[in-house]
């Protein structure tokens, strides 16, 4: 059973991290959870989202918002 960034069962429970934070770092098949609560916390203020590969099988994501806010 695979388990969320969180510990948690379920995808809706991914954290994420607040404004100003470091990336999240989560494993490549959280990824598409992660972009669909970072979708639906922001909704049409999201800008733009970062995936970058991080240690190990890892990738942080980062979004960006309007106003210039950078959010992880």
């Amino acid at each position: 059973m695979h388990r969320t960034a969180n510990g948690t069962r379920h995808s809706n429970d991914i954290s994420v991290s607040a404004p100003g934070d470091a990336p999240r770092k989560v494993p490549l098949y959280l990824i598409a959870g992660v972009v669909a609560a970072e979708v639906a916390r922001h909704k049409r203020a999201l800008r733009e989202i970062h995936v970058v590969g991080a240690a190990g099988h890892y990738y942080a994501v980062t979004t960006v918002v309007a106003g210039g806010d950078t959010d992880a």
